[in-house]
């Protein structure tokens, strides 16, 4: 098990073996670890691929200064076997998370229907209510209308009446 630290691109074999060291030997997990550039080189986990979920010290600075290539890793390297296993764990969790978002999805679109469908029967809805009061307008103004003609024909009645009453009396 061995942890290598780089100065940058292709150690020779010589050079490596100088630069190489047994990661549980010399640097136990509660070492802290200083890089060239004299800073302490926090431990962080490797997100890639091919080493997801190893362990490595790096130079804080390496963004901002390249100068300083101070790199070693905490953990072993990944078997093949484990590597492979992991690569199809992986598999099946995206599986699993792009089936999940399938039925997210899915039920977002079933949502997103419903709504529209709420929103077009509240259309409606409204529509009926100002169709309703436009009508109820029309009928009171018709109402109105005939109040004013029964009146109308109440007061020629009645005038008929006291008509045909005095024309009577004359008699």
């Amino acid at each position: 098990m061995q942890g290598s630290r780089s100065h940058g691109g292709g150690n020779s074999g010589s050079a490596q073996s100088a630069n190489s060291w047994s990661c549980r030997e010399n640097f136990p997990a509660t070492a802290e670890l200083f890089c060239y550039c004299g800073i302490p080189a926090p431990v962080k986990t490797s997100r890639t691929p091919k080493n997801n979920g190893r362990r490595f010290c790096s130079c804080e600075n390496f963004k901002v200064n390249r100068s300083c290539r101070f790199f070693v890793w905490v953990d072993p390297p990944l078997e093949g076997a484990t590597l492979e296993e992991e690569s199809k764990e992986n598999s099946e969790i995206q599986a699993g998370c792009h089936e999940e978002l399938m039925k997210i999805q899915a039920a977002k679109h079933d949502a997103i229907r419903e709504i529209d469908a709420m929103k077009y029967e509240a259309l409606l809805q409204v529509e009926r209510e100002n169709t309703a009061k436009k009508y109820e307008a029309l009928l009171k103004d018709e109402i109105d209308k005939c109040k004013t003609l029964l009146l109308k024909l109440k007061l020629a009645l009645l005038g008929s009446w006291v008509f045909f009453i005095f024309v009577f009396s004359m008699y």
